[in-house]
């Protein structure tokens, strides 16, 4: 026994302690490279037995390690895919613009319903552009504000959305402005873009809204009063009634409303309305029409209205007696300084009709002005009428006698009457001839 261990002993003596392995990186040999088995020619096994009575050494200690490093390496970078993966998938964010008309110009979305289901107010404007860039100043997107959810909460369905941008970057907002429109928030223009700007950075939220605000840089209305006026006291009452027109003005961003529309004299509101009218007394007038727009810009223009007095005639009456019955005046002694002939009638009353029918004189022949040439001074005169206005003079019949100038009745008063339009003189003759009856003469006559 105590041979064989020995020859077992003597056997197991070169065999070599895997635990003193040492690993070389550049080989990977298992054995040092100093040492080597001193009997190559071992029975498989005796090296079974060998492994048997030393299990943990089966296998080189620094090749396990290097193993393990390996694994743990593998391991690292799939978890480190998987988490990567799973970031870039959740952390993509939404941008919201929200572009509002700021007609308060505060700067604030007050103009806004952001009341949950309540209808759009209307003051949110569409078709504005907006430009995403980078935080390198690369433009990363692109898009005009639309209608893209009707009735949203906070936003009225009315804006421009930027999704996928990613979390923890910087993002700058820019909004084209457009003609004739200033923006009110941010209210400023970024330096690098020429634009009114807003910079965002995505951090725990997966959306941000901003809202621009812009209003209408008005545009002053034109006030126009109308041309200048020339009229006259028709009536000869030391005024007349003139109509103010000022529907030619206009508001090149808007439209003006009647009340809009402001008239004054010295200073002096003396009517409203774009079409009104004013009573002006005998004489040149200044009037100024001020018309206002509703952003509170006003324009002004100034109209003459210039009233004047009528020329003032008279209107004479001659009545004559028609011996010859023949509707002419040759009774009558037109030779100057001649005394009447005889023939004028006097006491015959006439009067004096407007064109609106409505009675403004009446008198009766009488001797006004005896030898008077032309006239023979049995007249009836009308004076005070008014230049251009048309009158009907109606003579009263008298019982026993015939009218044989102008010989008609008129159907409106019915009586023998004369019309005419007093435009060319202060003394218009109208003469009336009236000739006794027959039957009136036979009967009563001696």
């Amino acid at each position: 026994m105590a041979a064989a261990r020995k020859i077992g002993r003597s056997f197991s003596e070169p065999t070599l302690d895997l635990e003193e392995t040492i690993m070389k990186e550049d080989g990977m040999s298992l054995f040092p490279t100093n040492q080597r088995p001193m009997h190559s020619h071992g029975s498989a096994a005796t090296v079974a037995a060998e492994a048997a009575m030393h299990p943990a050494s089966a296998v080189p200690r620094p090749f396990i390690h290097w193993i393990r490093s390996l694994i743990g390496r593998l391991a690292l970078i799939c978890i480190a895919t998987l988490v990567a993966s799973v970031v870039q998938a959740g952390d993509t964010y939404e941008l919201r613009i929200i572009k509002y008309n700021d007609l308060d110009q505060d700067g604030t979305n007050d103009e806004l319903n952001t009341s949950p289901g309540d209808p759009q107010s209307g003051n949110a404007l569409t078709g504005w552009e907006f430009t995403v860039y980078d935080g390198s100043g690369s433009q990363v997107a692109q898009g005009v504000t639309s209608l893209e959810n009707p009735g949203a909460n906070g936003d009225l369905g009315l804006r421009v959305s930027f999704p996928d941008l990613i979390s923890g970057q910087t993002y700058t907002i820019c909004e084209t402005q457009q003609a004739d429109w200033v923006n009110t928030q941010p209210g400023t223009v970024d330096s690098t873009y020429g634009e009114p700007c807003e910079t965002v950075t995505f951090s725990s939220t997966t959306s941000i809204t901003r809202y621009f605000g812009n209003f209408l840089d008005n545009a002053a209305p034109v006030a126009n009063a109308g041309p200048d006026q020339t009229v006259l006291d028709a009536d000869n009452s030391g005024g007349e009634l003139v109509a103010l027109d000022g529907t030619g003005s206009s508001d090149p961003d808007g439209a003006l409303e009647s009340s809009d529309h402001v008239w004054t004299q010295n200073g002096t509101q003396i009517a409203t309305g774009a079409i009104t009218s004013f009573t002006f007394p005998v004489g040149v007038h200044e009037v100024v029409l001020t018309v206002t727009d509703e952003a509170g810009a006003t324009d002004s223009d100034t109209v003459q209205i210039t009233v004047e007095e009528p020329d003032i005639y008279t209107l004479r009456v001659i009545k004559y007696h028609d011996l010859d019955r023949d509707g002419t005046n040759d009774e009558l002694n037109f030779g100057p300084g001649a005394p009447p002939s005889g023939n004028a009638l006097t006491g015959w009353q006439f009067t004096v009709y407007d064109d609106s029918g409505s009675q403004v004189a009446q008198g009766a022949t009488s001797v006004e002005n005896a030898n008077a040439n032309g006239d023979l001074g049995i007249r009836v005169s009308f004076p005070g009428l008014i230049s251009g206005r048309t009158y009907t003079i109606c003579e009263t019949q008298q019982p026993g006698w015939v009218n044989s100038q102008p010989g008609t009745i008129d159907p409106a008063y019915g009586q023998p009457c004369r019309t005419g339009a007093l435009t060319s003189s202060t003394a218009v003759f109208g003469y009336f001839g009236n000739f006794r009856s027959r039957i009136f003469t036979d009967r009563f006559q001696p």
